[in-house]
């Protein structure tokens, strides 16, 4: 009996069909049921972490894909030696079998059009129409090209073990910062993922931000009404101010400069560091870093911003 409108019903060869609404066509029920709800793979599922190859690997299952691959080519040779011959029954319920355990691994993976593919091969297997080894063969070709070209759509980045930690830290200026300054750990994230990725103007630029919270908390300490956030003091500014604040005998410094002179020295001695290592802390639309550069500016403002959450806050 033919598939019913409604995708259920019994086919030739007594296997049940349902209807997988992820592919939009009817499908044999067996194992292949499990692949409607595992048909986005583990990049998809999850894009913004990485991907061990331990777990890719255990997602793959390269055992399945070697049978499948065994299978479509002995149907390829079948179909050039025998491509008159029908296939019987057995050999059809055998294939219907076969291809219905692999159904959730070609969904795992994310290969929907070679899934499609398969649905509707099962389905014409299952009708009870006759199909030749010819025909059986042509498909298994056709079915092996969708299968490259449906790997070849899937890239990978692959990271070292340092760039791993740089994506996978949960605080990656540590905890004082994270607690001290929780507005800046956006782009404190977004900094070391384009670190790991080699996108190192991307990661400046982003170290700015995080520079502009630890340069209105010193400006804060110098009880300055001109360096005060709504005022947006410029680097010069603030490097300025403390140079003069730290010139000045302790006496007549502001109260916090005066109570902790050893903890602002330190301040000014990490900006004037991270400075040096920006060449230019103006942000310019024009201005390009090096790998190198974004890991000197890193290193240098991750001290910084630690050196700050020792005392300051945002």
């Amino acid at each position: 009996a033919p598939i019913s409108e409604s995708g259920s019903g019994s086919t030739g060869s007594g296997v049940k069909a349902h209807e997988c609404p992820e592919w939009g066509g009817a499908m044999i029920a067996s194992e292949s049921q499990r692949a409607c709800s595992e048909t986005v793979p583990p990049w998809v599922e999850n894009p913004y972490r990485p991907i061990s190859l331990g777990e890719l690997m255990n997602r793959f299952q390269a055992q399945w894909f070697i049978a499948l691959a065994a299978r479509l080519g002995k149907a390829q040779v079948a179909g050039q030696i025998y491509p008159a011959t029908e296939l019987t029954p057995s050999e059809r319920k055998e294939s219907i079998d076969a291809f219905a355990t692999w159904m959730p691994h070609l969904a795992g993976l994310g290969f929907i059009a070679p899934a499609k593919a398969v649905s509707r091969w099962m389905t014409r297997l299952a009708d009870g129409e006759p199909i030749t080894f010819s025909e059986y063969g042509r498909w298994a070709e056709d079915m092996e090209t969708r299968l490259v070209e449906a790997a070849e759509d899937v890239l990978f980045l692959a990271l070292s073990a340092n760039e791993t930690a740089l994506v996978t830290a949960y605080r990656p200026f540590g905890e004082g910062v994270a607690s001290n300054f929780p507005s800046a750990a956006y782009d404190i994230a977004e900094a070391g993922q384009c670190l790991a990725l080699h996108r190192s103007t991307g990661c400046v630029f982003h170290l700015m931000r995080v520079m502009e919270y630890g340069l209105r908390a010193v400006g804060k300490s110098l009880n300055d009404p001109k360096l005060v956030a709504a005022h947006n003091p410029t680097w010069g500014r603030i490097l300025t101010r403390c140079k003069q604040e730290l010139e000045k005998q302790k006496s007549k410094r502001s109260p916090e400069w005066k109570k902790h002179d050893v903890f602002y020295s330190g301040a000014y001695a990490h900006l004037l560091g991270v400075k040096e290592a920006w060449r230019n802390p103006t942000m310019h639309i024009a201005s390009k870093y090096t790998e190198e550069e974004a890991q000197d500016i890193w290193s240098h403002v991750k001290a910084f911003m630690a050196h700050l959450a020792a005392k300051l806050a945002e």
